[in-house]
This record gives C-alpha cells, sequence and structure tokens, in this order.
C-alpha cells in the first residue's frame, strides 16, 4: 500500500508513465500503415485463403483477394490510397501487391 508524500509522488508518476505510453500508442496507430508496404497484405492473404478453405496459395498464380486490396487502398496511412487503380487483384497495375506469394513463408 502507498502512503504519504512518498505514494502521491509515485501515484503520479505511474500516471505520467501510462500517459506517455497512451500518447506514443495512439501515435503509432495514426501513423504506421495498416499492413508494412513490404508484405503483410500477402501474409494477411495466406490466412485468409485458409479460412475460406482454398488451401495453401500457390507462389506465382495466386492472386491476393479483392478484399485484401480494398483495405490496403482505403487505409488512410497507405501509399496506395491516392492511386487511381480500383481494388481488384486481375489489375496488372497491382504489380507485386496482387500476389499471394507468402506460401513459401507462411505467417
Amino acid at each position: 500500500m502507498i502512503a504519504g508524500a512518498g505514494g502521491r509522488r509515485q501515484r503520479v508518476l505511474i500516471a505520467v508513465i501510462t500517459c506517455v505510453g497512451l500518447l506514443r500508442g495512439m501515435w503509432w496507430v495514426a501513423t504506421t500503415p495498416l499492413w508494412s508496404p513490404i508484405d503483410e497484405q500477402a501474409h494477411y492473404d495466406f490466412v485468409e485463403a485458409i479460412g475460406r478453405g482454398d488451401g495453401i496459395p500457390i507462389v506465382g498464380k495466386t492472386l491476393v483477394h479483392d478484399d485484401v486490396l480494398r483495405v490496403e487502398k482505403s487505409s488512410p496511412t497507405s501509399q496506395w490510397r491516392s492511386v487511381p487503380v480500383p481494388a481488384h487483384a486481375t489489375r496488372r497495375q497491382w504489380h507485386a501487391v496482387r500476389q499471394s506469394y507468402e506460401a513459401a513463408q507462411p505467417p
């Protein structure tokens, strides 16, 4: 149990540390892309494909699901948000983002 002036100081310190942690977390949530621009959408698509019952994606053949591209395009921090291409994996303009290549390295 915390008592006296030392206890008050500790409570204030804990409150300050908690506030700093919350502010830092909110900053990361607001500025970090939903998925890493490198390959997180492919990891997610791997899990989604298994969940849908489609099996393990085939590297070089399987395209990510259009829902994955929609999330990628609609994220406020995504670099793809301003690209004037519809979120359909059949569109070649999505380049490597449309490929479900994480069968070789699952999540």
